[in-house]
């Protein structure tokens, strides 16, 4: 290690700083344990490990510059490991995606990291997907095939242990918690939509809208829905409230485990393969 590196644990008067670089690590107060990277006594970046069961726990990090990572970055995750294998964890899991073939992705490769999780994105234009599904809800509606009190409601206000048993039971997230966990802190509250017909919910699409093109992460019907009229009517709000928002394109991102159809729904309406992302773990 750089003799000037020092890495410790952080003190109160760090979190300022911690809090600017890794702003999601406030959702886990109980859970994480946070580092401060300095170099020649001056704070250069921090991470943090976050234990999510009694045998699995997250990493993450950040740096004020990119040098920094690439100075910083393995002594951090040496300690990452060190304290996880302190702590019996059996698995250490990057709590971040990276892209296929950029430094991020060489570098945790490079410390025997392997593909825990690969989703692929496909983009697709959102004037092109709302005229789509406009017409497929215009033909469900001319055969009254859309039951009357069926709501279509933000995510925000749509019941939560419902939605979260919709996810499971339908597509199989939330049986790798730690990753759902995540994932759900992306979801944007007023873009993603929930299909309720009564109190029950049978379908919901979560929005990802943090970056400069949204992303369609998880969609689900639930089984006994599949084929009728909470798909047509979820995907139409989704491309109608993007647009309106000022969006010009949707990504959908897809995964075997998770989406076994969604790479073919997606070329079909004329989505593009634009890139993977990967979660990276580690066997301890």
């Amino acid at each position: 290690m750089n003799s000037s590196l020092r890495i410790r644990l952080s003190r109160p008067a760090d979190i300022p700083r911690v809090v600017r670089l890794l702003p999601g690590i406030t959702r886990h107060p109980s859970q994480a344990q946070i580092y401060v990277v300095e170099a020649a006594g001056e704070f250069i970046g921090c991470g943090a490990l976050i234990f999510q069961s009694e045998t699995v726990c997250a990493f993450n990090w950040n740096f004020l510059a990119p040098a920094q990572k690439i100075s910083g970055a393995p002594a951090l995750f040496a300690v990452f490991q060190a304290e996880a294998r302190q702590q019996q964890m059996q698995l250490l899991m990057a709590h971040f995606g990276v892209q296929a073939g950029n430094a991020d992705a060489a570098l945790l490769k490079s410390w025997d990291g392997r593909e825990h999780i690969v989703f692929s994105f496909y983009e697709t234009d959102l004037v092109a997907g709302e005229q789509l599904f406009q017409r497929a809800v215009t033909r469900l509606e001319k055969n009254k095939k859309i039951p009357a009190g069926v709501r279509i409601v933000p995510l925000g206000q749509a019941p939560a242990l419902p939605v979260q048993a919709l996810w499971r039971d339908a597509i199989g997230v939330g049986n790798d918690a730690m990753l759902f966990q995540f994932e759900q802190q992306r979801f944007s509250p007023q873009h993603s939509v929930v299909a309720l017909e009564g109190a029950r919910a049978v379908g919901a699409i979560a929005l990802d809208t943090s970056g400069k093109i949204p992303v369609a992460s998880y969609m689900a019907v639930e089984t006994s829905y599949r084929g009728r009229w909470p798909y047509p009517l979820l995907m139409l709000e989704a491309h109608a409230g993007l647009r309106k928002a000022g969006h010009a394109s949707v990504r959908f991102k897809t995964n075997p485990q998770h989406h076994p159809g969604l790479k073919n729904f997606a070329e079909k309406i004329g989505g593009k393969f634009c890139g993977k992302e990967i979660f990276y773990a580690f066997d301890l």
